[in-house]
C-alpha cells in the first residue's frame, strides 16, 4: 500500500508558517459526494481556529467529477482566487486546491488530513502524518468502518462524531508536539516502509528459482 507514492513535485505555494491539511473525501460516488459536503464543514471550522492561511489540499480521485465538488464550493461561498486558474478557491484565510493529477504530492506536502476514505487514510498514515477521520453515511465508510480502521491505526488516527469536534484535535496537534512525533512512528510502525511490492516480486523469483533447480535435481 506504499507503493507508488512518490510525489510528482506540484507546487501549491505553501510557506513554512502556513497550514496545508490534505482532504481525503473517498472515490466512490455518489457517497464521495456528501463525504464532500462533511469535510467542507470540518475545513471551515478548522479556519476559524487556525490563525495563519491554511491551505486545504483536496485529493481528487479520477471517478470524481471536479464539476460537482466544484459547484458545491462555490455554493457554500467559496470562490475562484484567480481567473484562469479554476482550481484554486479561496474563503477567509483558505485556499483550497482541487487536485485531480498530483495525489502523492497532497499527502507528502500536507500536515495533517481530514479523511472519509479507506486506503487514502491508511497510506497518510504510513506516511507518518496525523489524520481526523469522520464516518459518514456509508455504504463504504461506515462507524463501523472508522472503528475498524481505529484500530488498525492507533494514535495516528482520531475518529470525530461531528465536524465540532474538530477543534479538539486541531488544539492537541498545535500543542503537543509529542503527539505529532508520536503519529510519525506509530504509521511507519503500523504500515512499514515502501518497497513492499519489489520485494515481494524478488522472494517469488527466488521461489521460482529454488523450485526449478529441485525439479532439475
Amino acid at each position: 500500500m506504499m507503493d507508488g507514492l512518490e510525489p510528482k513535485g506540484l507546487n501549491f505555494d505553501i510557506q513554512d508558517y502556513e497550514w496545508a491539511i490534505a482532504l481525503l473525501p473517498g472515490s466512490r460516488p455518489p457517497e464521495a459526494y456528501d463525504n464532500w459536503v462533511t469535510l467542507l464543514t470540518c475545513a471551515e471550522i478548522a479556519l476559524r481556529h487556525l490563525p495563519c492561511t491554511v491551505h486545504f489540499l483536496a485529493a481528487i480521485a479520477p471517478t470524481l467529477d471536479p464539476k460537482i465538488l466544484t459547484q458545491i464550493l462555490q455554493h457554500r461561498g467559496w470562490t475562484v482566487q484567480r481567473a484562469g486558474e479554476p482550481t484554486l478557491f479561496q474563503h477567509q484565510n483558505g485556499r483550497l486546491h482541487l487536485v485531480t493529477q498530483g495525489f502523492s504530492d497532497c499527502l507528502h506536502q500536507c500536515h495533517l488530513g481530514i479523511a472519509t476514505a479507506g486506503t487514502a487514510t491508511e497510506q497518510l498514515v504510513g506516511l507518518g502524518k496525523p489524520v481526523i477521520a469522520i464516518a459518514g453515511n456509508g455504504p463504504q465508510f461506515t462507524p463501523q468502518f472508522a472503528q475498524d480502521q481505529c484500530r488498525l491505526l492507533g494514535c495516528s488516527l482520531n475518529l470525530i462524531q461531528k465536524p465540532a469536534e474538530i477543534t479538539r484535535v486541531l488544539k492537541r496537534i498545535q500543542e503537543d508536539p509529542d503527539y505529532v512525533q508520536l503519529a510519525m512512528h506509530n504509521g511507519r510502525e503500523r504500515m512499514g516502509e515502501a518497497g513492499a511490492a519489489e520485494r515481494i516480486a524478488a522472494h517469488l523469483a527466488q521461489l521460482h528459482v529454488s523450485d526449478s533447480c529441485q525439479q532439475l535435481g
